[in-house]
């Protein structure tokens, strides 16, 4: 995977400083990009895939992969289909 630094800030513009803070911090000591390789490798081996699918076959916390999902330059939505943990309808997630 190429290196993702460079992806958009995870805080929105309305967030509160602290959001920022807490991006900034993640990012700077390499938290945020070995979740972002966490959530790539994932999504490589495990395919059209819920979040909560995902983070339970990879044995990852269920909302890092969500919000690193949102984030990777390498990842998109890819469909829906019904979770096999919460059988409801979400968001499935692929390689571009």
């Amino acid at each position: 995977m190429k290196n993702v630094t460079n992806i958009r800030p995870a805080a929105r513009n309305s967030d509160p400083s602290t959001s920022h803070q807490s991006d900034r911090d993640i990012t700077l000591d390499g938290t945020k990009e070995r979740q972002l390789q966490q959530v790539y490798n994932a999504v490589k081996q495990w395919r059209n895939c819920t979040s909560r699918e995902l983070a339970k076959f990879a044995d990852l916390d269920r909302y890092m992969v969500a919000r690193r999902l949102s984030e990777h330059p390498q990842v998109r939505k890819s469909g829906k289909h019904k979770c096999i943990f919460s059988g409801r309808m979400c968001c499935i997630w692929d390689l571009i």
